[in-house]
């Protein structure tokens, strides 16, 4: 992996502490990326199974997953069209891509929802 990568995850690590704040159990992005679409949410955690839905910051987000992804391709990583991004106990990173066809806009909420039963759990409380 190059040394532009790793700058980008550790950003990417920095902007998600920054979002969550003190107190936050996990924070957690949910990214998908392509040339014509650019979707993220952010979760923060600060209780067992009760998520903030953030509206701000995202955009700084974007940016970097925007850059992260054009990395990737460049380095031959793949072309990914979704990452999640999970910020844990004692700052843990971890960062996981998708490569699944995400063209067809009507399937984002369904794509949504069933990322958020995987990572948030079923009976997740989000406000």
């Amino acid at each position: 992996m190059s040394g532009t990568i790793e700058a980008l995850y550790d950003r990417i690590g920095e902007v998600m502490a920054d979002l969550g704040g003190d107190g936050a159990t996990r924070t957690l992005v949910r990214a998908e990326i392509t040339d014509a679409v650019r979707t993220v949410d952010v979760f923060v955690e600060r209780q067992a199974g009760a998520y903030r839905c953030l509206r701000d910051g995202e955009a700084r987000l974007v940016d970097l997953l925007v850059d992260l992804r054009s990395q990737s391709m460049r380095a031959g990583m793949g072309e990914w069209s979704q990452a999640t991004c999970i910020l844990g106990p004692g700052d843990v990173f971890q960062l996981t891509f998708g490569f699944a066809d995400i063209g067809d806009a009507d399937d984002g909420p369904q794509r949504r929802g069933r990322w958020i039963a995987d990572y948030l759990g079923a009976d997740a409380t989000i406000f």
